[in-house]
Parts: structure tokens; sequence; C-alpha cells
């Protein structure tokens, strides 16, 4: 078996027990999400025989990403890595953005992430 964590390292504020480097600067996402891709194309070869089961984002505020950026990481780990039909896919979630809800049932109604098994953990502050 086989797990991949991904650290979005973004919040909308910096929390008063949170010890994690972030950043409330989101004019940086978007390359950060690009070097997130390569990061994955780079290590490729390190989970390369093994079915990846879990994908889990945490943070940050993983859920503050947009459906764009969520799509192009989890179509490069795709390309990249073996992926079990039924695996696990873990985002965490700030209470105020739960946009997520609505970015996964739009992968799902696309049929791009078909029997997979969502988890969202929130974060009430």
């Amino acid at each position: 078996m086989g797990s991949i964590y991904i650290h979005i390292p973004y919040c909308k504020q910096k929390c008063h027990y949170c010890a994690f480097h972030m950043s409330t600067n989101l004019k940086t996402l978007n390359d950060m999400i690009e070097c997130i891709c390569e990061e994955i194309k780079m290590q490729k070869n390190y989970l390369s025989n093994k079915n990846i089961e879990t994908i889990y984002f945490g943070g940050g505020t993983p859920s503050l990403l947009s459906y764009n950026a969520l799509y192009k990481i989890i179509e490069t780990i795709k390309t990249y890595y073996n992926i079990n039909s039924q695996n696990e896919i873990t985002i965490e979630c700030n209470y105020d953005t739960q946009k997520v809800h609505g970015i996964l049932l739009r992968f799902i109604h696309q049929g791009k992430l078909l029997r997979k098994i969502f988890y969202f953990k929130y974060l009430i502050i």
C-alpha cells in the first residue's frame, strides 16, 4: 500500500497554535501548484512498485484550492503513480472554506473521480 501526502502551505490567517510553515499571501499559490506537480513527477520512482490507496491533502488549508488546482494535482498523481480504483482522498478543510464540496462533486459528475471515498476533516477554531 502506498500513500501520498500533499502539503498546501496557505491559510486565510495564521492560527495561534500552528507551528507549520504557511503563508497568507495567495499571490504565489499558482507557482506552488506548479512546484507540487513537478515534485510529484520527480518522485515518481519512489513509489513505483506500490498501488496508491490514499491521497491526503493537508496544510495549511487545502480547501483554499480552486477546482483547476486540485484537478491538476490529482491528474498529475494519476499520470505518474498506480492509483487504486478504490483510493481514499482526504482533504483538510476549514469550516469557512466548504467550497471543496462543490469542487469534488464537480469531479464526480464529470466522471473524473468515480468510486472514490472522500473524507473531509474540518478544523473548527
